[in-house]
């Protein structure tokens, strides 16, 4: 289109090969100049000669029905006001610009709604170590939530089967039993189902049982009796006779038992001891028991010297003096039949036995009447729990397994009531 020479530029202005019929053109409502007017100004602008653009046929458009006018037949203000429009002419499509001002304005109220939506999102949100502890807490009570639903690890069987001879194996917890094991039997009677729990207690826990149990002759009082004893003179405590006088002769005892020379410092607590025993002889304010008792340790001190002076074989092991007297000492005895001590179990000492089931051999059941039992070796307690609840233990210190059968030692059983 630049030089008018070649009619090739035509095919690009309008297709050849358009089959279908090209829309109509937009209204002008700008102003601007029609297809015509451009082509010719063109052409000219370039000299050379104007050329023609075929017309398109404009297409056929079905025209809409016309609209319903309202019963009372007055044409609402939307439609007047549109028609005075038309009438008076078309308006510019393109708006003008907005004021910078206002731009800007915009644009700070479009931040500070930003600003305020992200401060009251994080006004929401909890702080980071918060949000931490609570998610923690939410494990934690999930956890606590698995742990109360889990099942026991061998549960106790609210009906365990009667006249089973093996009876149901427990896991029970703790260091007190041994291996942590017991059983429970119900044996059939004719009161009922009666439940016993076998177990062994460990021989370290035997005293938290027995401390728990009120036994005959186990439990002390004390009394007040009235005694003979022996014992040192004040006079010798005061002075230390005693203890300086064994000084000197365990001093000089080592020396004869090992043949070395006497030392000065044995020479030395030999002459201590003389010097308190004899500043006690020569005192004349003395009892006739206070000067038995200096010369008993005045005698012994001769011995010594003697040995120091001529060595010789080891000297006889010496006494502290010590006289005979009446005095009113606190003794405890073993109270026989008391009243058992505040939170604990009555408990009975008897021979050992052992529980006298019968097993039928057509059922394979076994039954018990609740009293009858065997003999056995050994001793055992049984024990009043209360509310007809009772139990039978055999204690490890009174069964010497030397004497008694040794699987009894440390057995405890645990009797129900009939029927419970």
């Amino acid at each position: 289109m630049g030089t008018g020479s070649k009619s090739s530029h035509q095919s690009y202005a309008v297709s050849p090969t358009a089959l279908a019929e090209a829309p109509a053109a937009p209204l002008d409502i700008t102003g601007a100049p029609a297809a015509d007017e451009v082509t010719g100004i063109t052409g000219a602008a370039a000299g050379g000669p104007a050329f023609d653009v075929p017309e398109l046929a404009e297409p056929e458009v079905e025209s809409a029905p016309p609209a319903e006018l309202p019963v009372d037949g007055t044409p609402p203000a939307e439609l007047d006001s549109l028609q005075g429009a038309t009438e008076n002419g078309p308006e510019s499509v393109v708006s003008a610009p907005p004021p910078q001002d206002e731009v800007e304005e915009a644009s700070a109220e479009a931040e500070g709604v930003a600003a305020d939506k992200e401060l009251q999102s994080s006004a929401d949100e909890p702080p980071a170590d918060e949000a931490v502890l609570l998610q923690t807490e939410d494990i934690n009570e999930v956890e606590e939530e698995e742990e109360e639903t889990d099942p026991p690890l061998t549960p106790v069987p609210a009906a365990p089967p009667v006249g089973e001879p093996t009876g149901t194996p427990i896991l029970v917890g703790g260091d007190d039993f041994i291996n942590s094991e017991a059983t429970l039997v119900a044996y059939d009677s004719p009161d009922g189902p009666r439940e016993v729990l076998l177990t062994h207690i460990s021989e370290e826990a035997e005293e938290k049982l027995l401390d728990a149990l009120s036994i005959p002759g186990t439990h002390m009082e004390e009394i007040q009796v009235e005694e003979e004893v022996k014992e040192r003179l004040d006079l010798d405590k005061e002075k230390k006779l005693a203890e300086l006088t064994k000084t000197a002769v365990s001093s000089v005892q080592h020396k004869l038992k090992t043949g070395s020379p006497m030392s000065d410092a044995s020479i030395a607590k030999h002459q201590a001891a003389v010097d308190a025993v004899s500043a006690v002889l020569n005192d004349p304010s003395i009892s006739d028991d206070e000067k038995a008792m200096a010369q008993h340790y005045m005698d012994q001190l001769n011995v010594v010297k003697d040995k120091i002076e001529n060595g010789g074989a080891p000297m006889p092991w010496m006494d502290a003096y010590e006289v005979t007297a009446t005095k009113m000492v606190t003794k405890q005895i073993p109270v026989p039949n008391g009243d058992p001590e505040p939170g604990t179990l009555a408990a009975t000492v008897r021979k050992a036995s052992r529980i006298k089931a019968n097993l039928n051999p057509d059922t394979g059941k076994t039954s018990w009447d609740g009293v009858t039992r065997s003999s056995a070796n050994g001793t055992e307690y049984e024990i009043d729990m209360g509310d007809g609840w009772k139990a039978v233990y055999r204690p490890y210190k009174d069964n010497d397994p030397k004497t008694t059968e040794y699987s009894l030692r440390g057995q405890l059983e645990v009797h129900a009531p009939a029927g419970a």
